[in-house]
């Protein structure tokens, strides 16, 4: 809530404190209710969401990104067509180009 929202609950709760102390109560008897897995889901899928809009901008501009895959075979690591993310936001900013890798 912004400041403004804010004093008006508070002149709200002045007017029906009995409502606001039994809420309060209700908070304070439910603190644990959300359960543990459930609250792991909640901050993953947060972070998740967040990755998703913040690589969208790139995807726009034309770069790609893609989901690695998990091979038996020798343990070397490649990457074609890859670009250094912190690099590329900064470009981006610039309105300048990023160049990928071969």
């Amino acid at each position: 809530m912004n400041h403004i929202e804010v004093q008006v609950q508070q002149r709200v709760a002045l007017l029906y404190p009995d409502i606001f102390e039994a809420l309060a109560a209700f908070c304070v008897e439910q603190e644990s209710f959300l359960d543990p897995t459930v609250a792991l889901f909640d901050s993953e899928i947060q972070f998740y969401v967040a990755y998703l809009t913040y690589i969208e901008k790139f995807r726009h501009a034309g770069l790609g990104f893609c989901l690695r895959e998990l091979s038996s075979a020798p343990k070397e690591i490649r990457g074609r067509g890859a670009f250094d993310l912190a690099l590329a936001e900064k470009l981006s900013r610039e309105r300048s180009s990023v160049i990928l890798n071969g």
